[in-house]
């Protein structure tokens, strides 16, 4: 599988430049998989670079690690090395808020999480109908990801349709992070995997052969998340580059391209199907996906306390 597919591990210190010869650098935080050749990234570079923009772009080692590379730079008195966050999770960014780390920013992509079946190993007339459905058919069939590194775990953990026991129990196998449950899922380890919806369209639009075989299991009312973009809380109002590059970001010429080079729901058209490219009509999407759990810090840790024992 193409590391396209959203959301790989992000990595420490990925750097990338863009016009060397503006007057000033812009220093963005991000994850890895925005950098992927073939991704956003060269889109909103390429952008940036009509307005003669220097971009620099940071990622952390994990999904965690946006936080936390806010926290240890407050910590160290290094905060305004950045100038702005994109792809923070809602999480995330509720608690960077309210630990001003960040100020006021908005959503930049939208996902939704589904179960995704190959349909050789799980045939569609035995795959659940309704969530009482899913602890009965698919306990140990499911792979999933740790909440605690993983955007798509998380989701997992705050998925307020099983309890905290029922999604404990019902995994086959816990991973680290997305890419290596995907990658255990294409292997056959499991029937099922919990993932981004778009990983269907990713097969899909590529023309993959795996299409025929992947598809996502219609259930009411999964969950949705949101990713945002915001300036760092440098106690100063931002600079003309970093509101140049925050409209850039919300444009027509970059939301347009989140469908396929990033594989996740641009927040300029949300969820709604119409502006999605053709090859997203032939997959299944969950059109009532509902908001995850909304948690304060305090809140969250406590879950995620209660998921590790």
């Amino acid at each position: 599988m193409k590391k396209l597919l959203p959301r790989p591990s992000l990595l420490l210190g990925s750097l990338f430049f863009l016009n060397a010869h503006a007057a000033s650098t812009l220093n963005v935080l991000t994850y890895s998989s925005l950098l992927d050749k073939g991704g956003l990234g060269e889109v909103i570079l390429k952008e940036a670079s009509k307005k003669k923009m220097t971009v620099h772009f940071t990622t952390s080692k994990d999904f965690a690690g946006i936080l936390g590379t806010l926290r240890k730079l407050k910590r160290e008195d290094k905060l305004n090395s950045l100038d702005l966050v994109l792809g923070i999770n809602e999480a995330h960014y509720k608690a960077a808020l309210s630990e001003q780390l960040l100020k006021e920013g908005s959503v930049y992509e939208e996902a939704s999480f589904s179960f995704l079946a190959n349909k050789e190993l799980l045939p569609e007339k035995s795959w659940p109908k309704t969530w009482l459905d899913v602890k009965k058919v698919l306990k140990n069939k499911i792979l999933v990801q740790d909440p605690r590194t993983s955007e798509v775990g998380l989701t997992w953990l705050l998925n307020k349709n099983l309890k905290l026991e029922d999604l404990k129990k019902l995994p086959k196998k816990i991973f680290p992070n997305w890419s290596s449950s995907f990658e255990a899922f294409e292997t056959g380890l499991a029937p099922v995997i919990w993932t981004y919806s778009t990983s269907a369209a990713y097969f899909e639009c590529s023309n993959d052969p795996k299409a025929k075989k992947y598809a996502n299991i219609p259930l009411p009312e999964y969950p949705k998340d949101k990713n945002f973009i915001a300036y760092v809380d440098k106690g100063l109002a931002p600079t003309k580059e970093s509101q140049v590059f925050f409209k850039l970001i919300l444009s027509k010429e970059v939301q347009s391209e989140i469908w396929q080079k990033n594989w996740m729901f641009p927040a300029l058209f949300s969820l709604t199907p119409s502006s999605a490219p053709p090859c997203y009509s032939k997959v299944w999407f969950p059109r009532d996906a509902k908001e995850v759990e909304a948690l304060s810090s305090k809140e969250l840790l406590n879950r995620l306390d209660q998921w590790s024992l």
